[in-house]
């Protein structure tokens, strides 16, 4: 917590001891802030490295398609997988994955789409409803398969 306060320019330190800033003024783009009663929160959602993601990703998806590359992969599965490993929002996964699909280092990556039944869990259905792709429709399922090197 320190760190995030620190990072976004709420504390300092001063002779060996945390100060309050004056006036904090984090980045807009990186922190939520959050007014409850008198009290300001800062909150900054958890980062990884894109290499560090994309190996998560790989070891997640090859253990949800039974170790078998280019096997369609419910997206909401391999998300949630994903998330629970790196402690990762749906939200930075989304942003990570597209950012790998759209400049693959050594996974390439191939979304599509189909239809879901989620009758079921319709309780959960904002949490588990895949990003949209441009043309308007779901990213239903991902297949992957690793880069081959020249």
């Amino acid at each position: 917590m320190h760190t995030v306060a620190l990072e976004a320019g709420i504390l300092a330190i001063h002779e060996d001891h945390y100060q309050l800033s004056i006036e904090p003024n984090p980045l807009s783009q990186e922190y939520l802030n959050l007014q409850i009663g008198s009290d300001q929160i800062y909150i900054k959602d958890h980062m990884v490295a894109l290499s560090d993601f994309e190996q998560s990703l790989w070891r997640e998806y090859f253990n949800l398609s039974g170790m078998i590359p280019m096997s369609p992969v419910l997206y909401p599965s391999l998300r949630n997988q994903v998330c629970a490993a790196l402690t990762l929002s749906d939200k930075v996964f989304d942003h990570q994955l597209f950012l790998l699909i759209k400049n693959p280092q050594r996974l390439d990556i191939h979304p599509s789409d189909g239809t879901l039944n989620y009758a079921a869990h319709l309780s959960h259905i904002g949490k588990f409803l895949p990003p949209q792709t441009s043309e308007g429709n779901f990213v239903v399922y991902l297949k992957i398969e690793r880069r081959i090197t020249k």
